[in-house]
């Protein structure tokens, strides 16, 4: 570091090294300055925390003071690096060594660096945290924090356990998904409000719907009753029909009738000028053949002239008719008629234009609601699709956050593993190097053994000898006193035995005390996983308990562990109890032992062990002990199993060592019976009392043989001690061989473990790997999905489509409307074509024909008028010259005038008979022409309601009922009050809407969905949240309690408020000094301290670091604490590395390095210290 508040201008390095280090030094030197800078350069940025001057950050730039240094001024910024060793990759760089470097300019500015490449402060955290490296991690303890934690409320130590453990991610889990929930509450509400809109808009379209039927009901009625009037009037029509063609028929009849009577007129005209032309031809028969042709020729003349004459009146009525009445008249009707038909059809190429114009506004206005409706389908479609990605995204979301949850469990899990597997691994690394170097001494012990039962072997022997001889004396004396003798033989045996047990019981009976003391130590839980007495574990038929204690004697008092911890823990406690002579057996190391496997038959009854009840679980233990050894009847068969490389052993505990080369009997029973004989110490002082009196008696009898008796007790005895101590060296080597057999086999499957181990932790090491990367794959998942469900709301397609809808309404609103007012005016058009083509068409094409015939007999009639009075002229002119010819020739013949006369009146008779025959005619024919008329008007008006009736949808002619007129008009006055309010479009237009209903009933649908899986979430989080929380409670109340034991050697413990509401009530840190258990905050500051120390070291049990600062943590603790805790810390330095700042030498004392700090100039100075290195000098 440079230039770093007291580190000076010039750099400053300090080297941690692994292990426990100490940074000592007087108050004001600068020594605190050093963590400051590491957790600078780890990130830190507030001010406060980093103990800067005037609360600004540049207050952590060295500043000279001018009396110290007046040539300098304050530097331009400073700048600390730290390297930190990443072999095990724990910082995601490739790199071994990772070089860390955060510099501070006066202008405020930061940079960072990693292994020299500039960065930013965040990829910088980002990278730190992922190796448990953070200015605010439990692994930097700052001063006054183990008091602090002491004096927090129950909830803030709660929360304060939850950050630990990062319960806040749980938190933010299910934060974010509260804020789903949210607005998938949102967004199911606002459906419910929308389907309750259409619901209610529903409702009024079906009763809509109801009135459309009620309306299509009533027009079809009024169409019905307007139809059967209809055909009234056509029965009405066509009566009056008949009537004029019965009419028309009458007056065509007349017409003939006076036509016939013209022509009979005619005829008899004919008739009479014939009769004339004859008489004037049989009389003037002198006349001659002119005067005849002159007769004839006049005639004809006349009859022209009268015809001409005649046909010239008629003519001349009928152009006057006709000019006057007739073609005025019809040129009148027929104008009226054209009039009326151009009425008509302009009327109709109006309807037809308008028509045409609402077709086009509703052939437009249907096009724009298909748009609309297609629009709105691939709106809503887009929707739902949406929803249905949105809903896939949220089950994906919280099935990623489930994943994410398990994973981190896992990597949790991984870390809690790779812990305690690296501390497994740790400790087999212990156990192997310590079995190797238990191995070494047991091979050096058994060869001194042997060696030393040689020499006792050889000792024995010249015992023997001087016994002997001894002996041969002996024999002589005891020939002659034989009863003496054997009395006095059991009497030294019975005062030997005393000796022994006198001996054996000031040595036994402390070691027996001391280890009833330790037993009833563990039985009060003193020593965790003890299991009891080896005698109490296991049972055996006492026919073979001679046997079983031949083999397991001398471990029938030893003390049974779970494993090597619980046996450091029973040793530390014997000491402690000052408990010698005793034995413990840990269940972990021989729980694999197996028995030998032999076959039974006669006599051999298997593995002793087969013959010992136990639980499974101390199985091994006996098959460690007994497993070995063969049951057999006799001593041969001990014999020959032994020759075979077996233990074996005689129902009467005989040992027979493998290979036949060593026998045992009675070493254990001797040793049982002592055990025994020291239970019965009290009684055997009256039989100590009886032998003295036997021996005075003897002695006084037979003092004789007192020295020699006394020196073959001395030689027996020592022979007896030496064949013990043969044996014992013998059995004791033999031991010694076969554990270091054992010891042997063990080493092996301990290291094959260790091995496996090993795998073990390089496949956690690889898990762990592999979670991480999952995790932040899936980290990268949950951001995107986020990211999509974030611009799927914003796109507002919901407000989209309620507009579409709105404007779907309004259309088809419209579209209805259109289509109403197209249906009148074709209705109306139609009526209006009918009339038109078959009515007013074709009278008026009747009458335009009836006056062409009239304009064309007018035409015909004025030039017949014209021309004929000059014909008439020409004839009247060849008559007169005629008759003057004839009556030149007449006058010849007077006489036949009369009758000339006669015909003449007679045929003047006849033509006016005749004209008034055809005056009549004429007449005649006019009322035939008027009442043809009207029969064609009345046909016309037949067919016009004919039409009309087509048009009602009826093709015949209904039948009246006399109530039709009344029912109508009720009908209509109905008609007009509802035909308004009318919705002509309900059906197609509920359709629609039942359509949206039912979409949005499935979006519905889907949003419940949605809105279940989101809450399922949130519990299975919550859950998840109290397991973990659960987890680590246990685990940091464990540790605390056993971290205060350690420190205080007092009770300590961790308790929740309210276990059935984790997260509302808080934690009680309890403890125990010897006054009762009470809370932390109720106890002296000391006792506050310690508390708050364990508290902390509890805490970062739970999740391991590269390394721990600590600030003065011991700052307000006693001696005894302060030792306890820094062998604590130096003790846990070899699994992790640990800084401490202190003022205490008992830290220093137990430190592998130590800085010392101290000030010269207003600069702080380092040096180091190792104190091994100085103990080793000295």
């Amino acid at each position: 570091m440079r230039g770093f508040k007291s580190s000076g201008p010039r750099p400053t390095g300090i080297n941690f090294e692994r292990g426990f280090t100490v940074i000592t030094g007087p108050n004001g030197s600068g020594k605190s300055n050093i963590a400051d800078a590491i957790t600078f350069a780890i990130g830190e940025n507030s001010p406060k925390a980093l103990r800067a001057a005037n609360g600004r950050l540049t207050g952590l730039i060295f500043d000279p003071k001018s009396d110290t240094t007046p040539s300098t001024g304050k530097l331009g910024g400073c700048r600390v690096t730290l390297q930190f060793d990443n072999a095990d990759r724990s910082i995601p760089v490739d790199s071994d060594l990772v070089t860390v470097t955060r510099e501070l300019r006066d202008d405020g500015e930061n940079l960072y660096y990693v292994n020299g490449r500039k960065s930013t402060r965040s990829a910088l955290t980002e990278v730190l945290d992922l190796a448990g490296l953070s200015p605010g991690g439990f692994n930097i303890v700052a001063q006054g924090a183990a008091t602090r934690i002491a004096d927090l409320t129950p909830e803030e130590k709660r929360r304060l356990i939850e950050s630990v453990v990062g319960i806040s991610k749980f938190d933010e889990r299910k934060s974010e998904a509260q804020r789903q929930l949210s607005q998938a509450d949102q967004r199911l509400e606002v459906a419910m409000a929308r389907i309750g809109e259409m619901r209610n808009t529903l409702e009024s379209l079906d009763s809509q719907r109801n009135d459309l039927v009620r309306f299509n009901l009533l027009e079809g009625q009024i169409n019905w009753l307007t139809a059967v009037g209809t055909s009234r009037r056509i029965s009405e029509l066509r009566g009056r029909l008949s009537s004029l063609r019965t009419q028309e028929l009458e007056v065509g009849g007349r017409l003939s009738e006076l036509n016939a009577r013209m022509v009979e007129f005619e005829n008899r005209i004919a008739q009479v000028e014939a009769e004339k032309t004859r008489f004037i031809v049989e009389v003037i028969q002198g006349g001659g053949a002119s005067h005849v042709e002159l007769q004839f020729q006049l005639a004809e003349l006349r009859n022209e002239l009268e015809s001409l004459e005649a046909q010239l009146k008629s003519a001349e009525a009928n152009v006057a008719e006709l000019e006057g009445d007739t073609v005025p008249q019809l040129k009148q009707v027929v104008s009226a008629k054209q009039k009326e038909f151009n009425a008509a059809s302009s009327n109709v190429r109006q309807l037809t234009a308008d028509i045409g114009k609402l077709d086009a506004k509703h052939a437009e206005m249907a096009s724009r609601l298909k748009e609309l409706f297609k629009a709105g389908e691939e709106l809503r479609a887009t929707i739902d699709k949406k929803g249905k990605q949105n809903a896939r995204v949220q089950l994906k979301l919280v099935d990623l956050a489930q994943k994410l949850g398990q994973i981190e469990l896992g990597i949790n899990a991984a870390n809690a593993g790779l812990s305690a597997e690296g501390k497994r691994l740790d400790e087999l690394k212990l156990r192997v190097d310590g079995y190797s170097e238990v191995l070494g001494k047991l091979e050096a012990n058994t060869t001194k053994l042997f060696e030393l039962y040689d020499g006792s072997t050889k000792e024995l022997g010249q015992l023997d000898e001087d016994l002997s001889g001894v002996e041969k004396t002996r024999e002589k004396l005891v020939s002659s006193i034989e009863g003496a003798s054997k009395i006095l033989e059991r009497a030294a045996a019975e005062v030997s035995k005393e000796e022994a047990f006198r001996h054996m019981s000031e040595s036994l009976a402390g070691e027996r005390a001391g280890q009833l003391k330790l037993q009833e130590y563990c039985d009060n839980g003193g020593v965790p996983g003890y299991v009891g007495r080896l005698g109490q574990l296991v049972k055996f038929p006492q026919s073979y308990s001679k046997a079983v204690n031949a083999v397991m004697g001398r471990w029938m008092g030893a003390f049974v562990v779970q494993d090597l911890r619980s046996m450091t823990q029973l040793i530390k406690a014997a000491k402690s109890l000052k408990a010698k002579a005793f034995s413990v057996i840990p269940l972990s190391e021989v729980d694999t032992s197996q028995a030998v496997d032999v076959s039974r038959s006669a006599g051999i009854m298997g593995p002793l062990s087969a013959v010992i009840r136990c639980e499974q679980e101390f199985q091994g233990l006996v098959n460690f002990l007994a497993g070995d050894s063969v049951l057999v009847d006799t001593e041969a068969l001990g014999y020959i199993m032994a020759s075979e490389g077996v233990r074996a052993v005689t129902v009467n505990g005989e040992i027979f060592e493998p290979g036949g080369r060593a026998f045992t009997y009675g070493y254990q029973e001797i040793l049982m019976n002592l055990m025994e004989g020291l239970e019965n110490l009290e009684g055997m002082s009256e039989v100590e009392d009886a032998v003295g009196a036997l021996k005075g008696a003897i002695d006084r009898r037979k003092s004789e043989l007192g020295s020699i008796e006394s020196q073959s007790r001395s030689l027996m005895k020592e022979r007896v001690k030496t064949i013990v101590t043969a044996t014992s060296f013998k059995a004791e080597a033999t031991t010694i061989t076969k554990m270091s057999n054992r010891y042997k086999s063990i080493f092996r499957n301990m290291s094959a473990e260790y091995q496996r181990q090993l795998g073990v932790v390089s496949r956690l090491e690889a898990k762990l790997k592999l979670g991480s990367d999952r995790k932040e794959s899936i980290s990268r998942g949950i951001a995107s999905l986020q990211q999509v469900l974030s611009e799927s709301q914003e796109l507002g397609l919901e407000s989209h489509l309620a507009e579409l809808d709105a404007s779907k309404q309004s259309a088809s609103s419209e579209i209805d409307s259109i289509r109403n007012r197209i249906q009148d005016l074709n209705l109306l058009m139609n009526r209006e074509r009918a009339n038109l083509e078959n009515v007013l068409q074709r009278a008026l094409e009747e009458n335009q024909l009836d006056l062409e015939s009239a304009v064309e007999n007018l035409q015909s009639d004025k030039q017949f008028v014209r021309e004929t009075p000059r014909r008439i002229r020409g004839l009247s002119e060849q008559r007169s010259a005629m008759e003057q010819k004839i009556q030149k020739l007449m006058d010849s013949s007077k006489q036949s005038q009369p009758v000339l006369d006669e015909f003449d009146t007679k045929a003047r008779r006849l033509k006016e008979e005749r004209d008034a025959i055809s005056r009549s005619a004429t007449s005649t024919q006019k009322e035939l022409f008027s009442v043809s008329g009207q029969a064609e008007a009345t046909q016309d008006k037949v067919e016009e309601a004919l039409g009309s009736l087509r048009m009602l949808g009826f093709a015949q002619e209904l039948e009246f009922f006399e109530t039709s007129d009344s029912l109508l008009s009720e009908l209509q006055s109905e008609y007009q009050g509802v035909v308004g309010s009318v919705n002509r479009g309900a059906d197609r237009q509920y359709t629609d809407m039942y359509l949206n209903y039912k979409s949005l009933s499935e979006r519905h649908n889907d949003l419940e969905r949605e809105r279940n899986s989101i809450i399922g979430f949130i519990e299975s989080v919550e859950s998840e949240k109290k397991k973990v929380f659960m987890a680590a409670f246990d685990k940091v109340g464990k540790e605390f309690e056993d971290i205060f034991e350690r420190l205080t050697g007092g009770r300590a413990l961790l308790e929740l408020e309210d276990p059935e509401e984790l997260f509302s009530g808080g934690i009680l840190l309890r403890a125990d000094f010897g006054n009762g258990l009470r809370e932390s905050s109720q106890h002296s500051g000391g006792q506050r301290a310690v508390t708050g120390v364990s508290m902390i070291l509890a805490m970062q049990a739970v999740q391991s670091h590269p390394f721990y600062l600590f600030d003065e943590i011991d700052a307000a603790l006693d001696a005894v604490n302060s030792n306890s805790l820094a062998r604590f810390l130096k003790e846990r330095s070899s699994e992790a590395q640990i800084i401490a700042i202190t003022l205490r030498d008992v830290f220093v004392s137990e430190s592998k390095i130590t800085y010392g700090v101290y000030s010269a100039g207003g600069v702080s100075r380092v040096v180091h210290y190792k104190p091994a290195e100085v103990a080793q000098r000295g």
